[in-house]
């Protein structure tokens, strides 16, 4: 079913609950769930969840419809984070406190195919053990990321239980510290046959666990004017709208002055006085992949020497580069204005390598971002964010300096990589020979950004969560041994020298976290009542 035949059997089921809306989100520019009276009411199959992911599917049971992941397949399949697209629902919360996450869900057949993934882009988890309060409790603990979210009540019927940590079960919470928050609710599948009907949060200060979970309550949706307000960048430019990003036409100029490894080129202050890793001391260092990761430590290089405004800072044991920290304005720099960082790498595999940056913002819309290239003709390919690159036929390609952002969290470091304003792309290269030897190079654009790591992984081979925790792969240079070279026609789903659309300025990324945990709630007193009305 195409999408358009998709809304016609929506509206013509009369579907109450969609028919009561004054907007409705499969046709909002800028959806936003908002909350209402301490709830936020999610129905998961209003947005365009098969451009995303198309192993999701709608379906119907009745007056209920809903989305489910991989139907068809009759494995008990799960797929790796990596591997899915990801569902982002836009929200808004109203109080600063604890609101607690729960969704309804059936499990496939036989109590199996029974979670998915799930996070709240730009706030943690926090987690208590099952059934008891989150105010005040000694167990909490916090996840970061993705977290494999379940629930294990009788199969084949959709119930509210909503669970995380094999074995241990614990309920899921946020914490706002300020209001109104904006931020995004994601789902991923994991198990196949697995079904979402709603997602809520609830103040837990106001609202009962069974008025929120009411299935016959209103979805808190409405329309914007504007895009979602957690990136107020520069410039609106949608590379599928346009090629060109007016910001900055000259930005992609690669001055060979500025960008010279030479340090005599540009004089700059004294080394840093604390280095924080011991590494080989070399003449001509490579940081080269190990295992499927490319990792870099961004003070481990002569920044000062590159461009004076870069300086060594220490914060609770992390140690960093941040860019004209002094300056309080929120002035951004011309790329030809500003020093290159360039970190020589070596690609070990053919393929797609997704590349993200661990930095802190000083603000969430301002002080978020910097220029980053990547040479040898080794042009960025994205895709929207949540979505795969491979199979996607909607990638975009684009050579030189790209504008690369996070607007995750104020003054905490994030993996947060963006590129694009406004409709948020993840960046990828693809490398067609291996081993290959390039750089990726760092200029500073915001100021008071601060940047701790760098890295790559291979996208077919590395899970993104497990890259994130790898040690820097820090060496010296070698000569290159005998080389693979890939087929001479590109992936399938672009061709650089015929179908890619190319721009000619930097345009603007987030990056998601994997589950740090392999998480999976035994029913609330409140809904084993509800089950025995129903009964």
């Amino acid at each position: 079913m195409n999408f358009h035949s998709m809304r016609i059997v929506i509206f013509t089921l009369g579907l109450a609950f969609i028919g009561a809306q004054e907007s409705d989100p499969l046709e909002c520019g800028s959806p936003l769930w908002k909350e209402e009276d301490g709830v936020i009411r999610i129905e998961a199959e209003n947005i365009d969840f098969g451009a995303v992911d198309p192993k999701w599917t709608q379906e119907t049971d009745g007056d209920r419809v809903y989305i489910e992941y991989d139907k068809n397949n009759n494995t008990k399949n799960t797929y790796k984070l990596n591997q899915v697209g990801k569902l982002c629902y836009p929200i808004q919360f109203e109080q600063v406190g604890y609101y607690r996450f729960q969704f309804l869900v059936r499990n496939g057949p036989n109590g199996k195919y029974n979670d998915a993934f799930v996070k709240v882009e730009g706030l943690p988890w926090k987690v208590v053990p099952e059934d008891e309060e989150i105010e005040d409790n000694e167990d909490m603990q916090t996840l970061e990321g993705y977290q494999k979210v379940s629930q294990q009540m009788k199969p084949g019927q959709f119930n509210w239980q909503t669970r995380t940590i094999d074995y241990d079960p614990h309920s899921l919470y946020i914490q706002t510290e300020e209001a109104p928050f904006k931020a995004e609710i994601c789902l991923a599948g994991r198990s196949t046959k697995f079904a979402v009907d709603k997602m809520v949060f609830y103040f837990v200060s106001d609202m009962d666990e069974e008025d929120a979970t009411d299935e016959d309550a209103d979805e808190t949706f409405a329309c914007e004017d504007g895009e979602l307000d957690t990136d107020s960048e520069d410039s609106e430019t949608d590379p599928e709208d346009s090629e060109t990003n007016p910001e900055d036409p000259d930005t992609d100029s690669e001055d060979p002055d500025t960008d010279s490894e030479d340090p005599d080129t540009d004089s700059g202050t004294a080394a840093p006085t604390f280095a924080p890793f011991v590494r080989p001391q070399c003449d001509d260092p490579l940081w080269k992949e190990e295992d499927g990761v490319i990792m870099i430590e961004a003070e481990n290089f002569d920044f000062t020497a590159r461009d004076p405004r870069w300086t060594l800072e220490r914060d609770n044991g992390t140690v960093f580069i941040e860019y004209d920290k002094d300056n309080a304005t929120a002035e951004v720099y011309d790329l030809n204005d500003v020093g290159k960082l360039c970190y020589p790498i070596r690609f070990e595999q053919l393929g797609y390598y997704r590349f993200q940056f661990r930095v802190r913002n000083h603000d969430i819309t301002e002080h978020n971002d910097a220029w980053v290239v990547v040479r040898n003709k080794l042009y960025w390919k994205f895709v929207r964010e949540g979505q795969q690159i491979e199979g996607n036929p909607r990638i975009k390609e684009f050579e030189g300096y790209l504008k690369v952002y996070s607007n995750q969290m104020k003054k905490k470091f994030t993996w947060q990589t963006r590129t694009v304003d406004f409709t948020a792309h993840s960046l990828y290269i693809y490398n067609y020979e291996a081993p290959f030897d390039t750089k990726v190079c760092l200029a500073g654009r915001s100021t008071k950004f601060a940047v701790d790591k760098l890295m790559f992984f291979h996208v077919a081979s590395v899970d993104e969560l497990e890259a994130q925790t790898r040690p820097e792969t820090y060496g010296c240079w070698e000569p290159l041994p005998p080389t693979i070279v890939a087929p001479t026609y590109s992936p399938t789903t672009i061709s650089p020298t015929t179908t890619a659309p190319t721009t000619n300025a930097p345009i603007t990324i987030a990056p998601t976290i994997a589950p740090t945990i392999a998480p999976t709630i035994a029913p609330t007193e409140a809904q084993k009542k509800r089950r025995r009305k129903k009964n």
